[in-house]
């Protein structure tokens, strides 16, 4: 896709845990999140269009498969070796995967979701509108973010210096755009835009070899905190968007 280093996992998806298949069967919590969001949003009979931008390896939609079989599902992802993965897994057989760059991506779908992909970009206004354009009228989008409840806008660049394949590559995949900022933004073509806190309850070691990649924190009311190796928070915020059912003439 898009970011400060789109191309990073396309050189080294070696270290993307997208390439281990043992995730399917233990998806991220942001991922039951969204599942469980979807239960409640959308009919679970009803042969919903599904899109998921930036898939990786389709884990999401494993989880998404298994929980609404009547559904029909598409992942897209820039990676190559993340679209092998998932159609190469047995449980995702049915399921559509196309490696894409989400400006390329064409068609319009009931449900459009985007896990941990808007942040990766410095400027929301270019994909947030995509997302919006590949959502049918009445449908929704989903994405989870780094969206800030204040009114401010952060740019986060980082350079992680602690391995040869990424030293010296600055890359901005934390940026945190507000709240408010997307509600006005989409306040022409949505009937509703809501945040919603994800809820974690894991524990996480910190990987040394990846100092990057998140871990967990608890705090003294036993709350989980995720932290990473810009020593930032990291908990991500669900955005849930109703788009404006189209006028009738």
């Amino acid at each position: 896709m898009s970011g400060g280093d789109p191309s990073m996992y396309q050189r080294h998806p070696e270290l993307s845990r997208y390439t281990d298949a043992g995730r399917y069967e233990n998806p991220k919590e942001d991922f039951k999140t969204i599942a469980d969001r979807l239960a409640d949003l959308a009919d679970p009979d009803r042969r919903h269009t599904v899109a998921d931008i930036g898939c990786g390896n389709g884990e999401l939609l494993y989880l998404l498969r298994r929980r609404f079989p009547a559904w029909r599902l598409t992942g897209f992802d820039h990676t190559a070796e993340f679209v092998e993965k998932a159609r190469g897994f047995p449980g995702l057989e049915g399921v559509e995967f196309h490696r894409a760059d989400l400006f390329d991506i064409e068609g319009s779908y009931d449900i459009v979701i985007a896990t941990c992909f808007l942040s990766l970009f410095r400027e929301i206004e270019a994909p947030l509108a995509k997302l919006m354009a590949l959502c049918r009228p009445g449908g929704l989008v989903l994405a989870t973010g780094l969206f800030n409840p204040f009114d401010i806008e952060v740019r986060v660049e980082f350079c992680d210096n602690s391995r040869p394949e990424t030293r010296g590559r600055w890359r901005s995949d934390f940026n945190r755009h507000s709240q408010r900022g997307i509600r006005e933004r989409l306040s022409a073509e949505a009937d509703s835009v809501a945040f919603e806190p994800c809820s974690y309850d894991i524990d996480l070691a910190s990987d040394p070899e990846h100092p990057i990649r998140v871990w967990s924190v608890r705090d003294e009311d036993g709350g989980t905190w995720l932290m990473n190796g810009a020593w930032q928070i990291a908990n991500q915020t669900l955005m849930v968007v109703r788009k404006r059912e189209a006028e009738s003439s």
